[in-house]
């Protein structure tokens, strides 16, 4: 007995769907590259976590806290620039200052806002290394609640 060659429709019904498997192969990766690039848009989109920006920038605070407390910062509601390799740390380029309370022994504290409410209030990152900032001035909103980030550094309003 002698096999016979397959029928054509077959070899091309085979055919047929080996080129749709392929496709739909094909159509599951593009849908899981798609959502991946969306996901991966909208988390770019989003503000990064205030901890996180604090830590993976803390010693450029440390810096700029240091350069501050130089320069007796800061006779000016809102502050001293910084300069030009610092000015990231800050939406508005600058870094304030609150004196302590009269007969206080409490060192200045600084305060780097990374936002600004129009008309008034902020919120942003403190040095504080003697106390907490709570109650101070955040350009007319008063720090409550802050949240310690270690070694002097708050965080509030944020």
């Amino acid at each position: 007995m002698t096999s016979l060659p397959p029928h054509p429709t077959t070899v091309a019904d085979h055919r047929t769907e080996r080129h749709r498997r392929r496709w739909r192969w094909a159509l599951v990766l593009t849908a899981v590259l798609a959502v991946l690039a969306v996901v991966a848009g909208v988390r770019a989109l989003l503000p990064p976590d205030p901890e996180e920006w604090f830590a993976d920038h803390r010693a450029d605070y440390d810096a700029a806290a240091a350069w501050a407390l130089e320069r007796g910062c800061c006779t000016s509601y809102y502050g001293l620039r910084l300069p030009e390799s610092l000015q990231h740390l800050s939406e508005t380029g600058k870094v304030s200052g609150e004196a302590p309370w009269e007969g206080s022994s409490e060192e200045r504290a600084l305060f780097f806002p990374q936002w600004l409410g129009i008309p008034d209030d902020a919120g942003g990152y403190w040095y504080s290394p003697s106390s907490s900032p709570a109650g101070l001035d955040m350009y007319g909103m008063s720090c409550r609640s802050p949240t310690s980030l270690g070694d002097g550094w708050w965080m509030c309003g944020l």
